[in-house]
């Protein structure tokens, strides 16, 4: 009588969860018509800066308005961190293969409109599972990239996001097409929209372009006793100088049924003097860290604490900054790293 109890519940909770989520596709889609109707293609063009300043996020949203994004299409892309939206700002700098970094890197999601014809089956499934039509005009569709991820349909966490964000760009459109707010995007002005805390009241404001601050990253490390421990290690009389660094294979996964396919990262340490692969570690995207302070720890112990770290990317030498000097290693951002290179090389590792 219990399982069957369960059973049932299961099966009304997943009807519940499949209701909720048409009706935010339904959310969206009415929103998406709402944006359309102030024809933001016709008033706007790429680069013309709309940024977002949501409350406890100091990394910033951006939205960009393009054409022909993809052949014959209107486009609209959110930007949630101030890096992906550099990594748009410099698309065109770089070598092949940076290029190709940057775009597994990038997190965004893209509202797409075109000809019914244009649309990937997966969203014409989801807007049939919907019960919607758009006729003989244009068509939407959703290309959702999580960080390290393929684009995907938005899950409900996700759709919710979106909403939030168009809504506030719904916002900003009318201030500049309904209200006539003026913003001299040629000569360097954006669009900000920001909460005021003591009107209780989100306002559009023309203000100069200039990208937020770069947030400090969370510390590998916050255990004071476990880099006590570590810092306790003895100093390596085997190993003196380690690189440190990381690449993305050029293929999506995916691990199971149903999970978003994502972009392994090989992590590698080697010995700078000798060439020696010390570690080489696959992980999910999501893992990265705690992947990297695992074998990181599993070194020191292993090997003792070596003299020098030795990174070439800035991420890398924020990632390792604080964890190097609270365990009394020296840390150096150079421009190669020869060993650390070919192994990621050798596993063909962007």
């Amino acid at each position: 009588m219990a399982n069957k109890k369960k059973k049932s519940k299961k099966v009304n909770d997943r009807k519940l969860q499949m209701e909720e989520n048409k009706r935010l596709w339904r959310e969206l889609f009415e929103l998406v018509g709402q944006i359309f109707a102030l024809h933001p293609w016709e008033h706007f063009q790429s680069g013309n800066v709309f940024a977002l300043a949501p409350q406890g996020n100091e990394d910033g949203v951006f939205f960009d308005v393009e054409h022909d994004r993809l052949p014959n299409t209107r486009s609209l892309t959110i930007y949630p961190s101030r890096k992906d939206y550099v990594y748009f700002l410099n698309a065109a700098q770089g070598t092949s293969r940076e290029q190709a970094r940057q775009q597994i890197e990038q997190a965004r999601c893209t509202l797409f409109l075109g000809a019914r014809e244009q649309l990937p089956e997966q969203m014409l499934s989801c807007i049939k599972k919907v019960d919607v039509t758009f006729g003989a005009g244009l068509w939407p569709w959703i290309e959702y990239k999580p960080h390290g991820c393929a684009p995907v349909l938005p899950d409900e966490t996700a759709l919710r996001w979106i909403l939030d964000m168009l809504g506030h760009f719904r916002m900003q459109l009318h201030a500049i097409v309904e209200n006539k707010q003026r913003v001299d995007f040629a000569h360097g002005e954006m669009l900000l929209r920001a909460y005021n805390p003591s009107h209780k009241v989100w306002m559009n404001m023309t203000a100069p372009f200039v990208l937020p601050p770069v947030q400090p990253p969370m510390p590998l490390c916050t255990d004071a006793n476990q880099l006590a421990v570590l810092a306790s290690c003895p100093r390596s009389e085997q190993v003196e100088r380690i690189e440190f660094d990381y690449g993305w294979l050029s293929e999506p996964v995916c691990d199971a049924a149903g999970e978003v396919p994502y972009y392994p990262i090989v992590l590698v340490f080697t010995d700078r003097i000798s060439h020696q692969t010390l570690a080489r570690v696959r992980c999910h995207p999501d893992a990265f860290r705690a992947q990297v302070f695992s074998v990181w720890c599993d070194l020191l112990e292993q090997y003792g604490r070596p003299e020098t770290l030795y990174v070439s990317r800035d991420e890398n030498m924020e990632l390792f900054l604080d964890f190097a000097n609270q365990t009394r290693i020296a840390i150096k951002q150079v421009k190669r790293l020869p060993a650390a290179e070919k192994v990621l090389r050798d596993a063909q590792a962007l």
